[in-house]
């Protein structure tokens, strides 16, 4: 009996059951139905795939391609690493700026005794 999850149908390995009898196999009838969908499953995931439709692991369909949608997460964590590392340099440039324009002024500040 087919399973039905998110409107898709998966069926089930009638070997795979605890309650199947010892030495259970498919019959040749059934081999050639899962050939035979295997195949047919093939050749619509491509037509999808030459429209621009691709099915994700958890069997959705998605208009990226999953080398894509893969590539396009890890841009995002490199993206997210790249900000904090600015964020860091920011801070680090800010506290030199600062350092700097207390050397300045105290410089400044020796500049007038000398004169004065």
């Amino acid at each position: 009996m087919p399973v039905t999850s998110n409107r898709t149908l998966f069926f089930p390995d009638p070997c795979s059951y605890d309650t199947s009898p010892p030495g259970c196999h498919y019959h040749p009838s059934e081999q050639n139905f899962s050939r035979e969908a295997r195949r047919e499953t093939a050749m619509a995931k491509d037509i999808l795939g030459e429209a621009g439709l691709h099915f994700d692991e958890l069997n959705k369909l998605r208009v990226l391609d999953p080398e894509v949608t893969q590539q396009t997460i890890e841009l995002k964590e490199e993206c997210k690493d790249f900000v904090d590392k600015i964020g860091q340099f920011q801070k680090i440039v800010g506290g030199l700026i600062e350092l700097v324009d207390q050397l300045a002024k105290e410089a400044e500040n020796e500049k007038m005794k000398v004169s004065g």
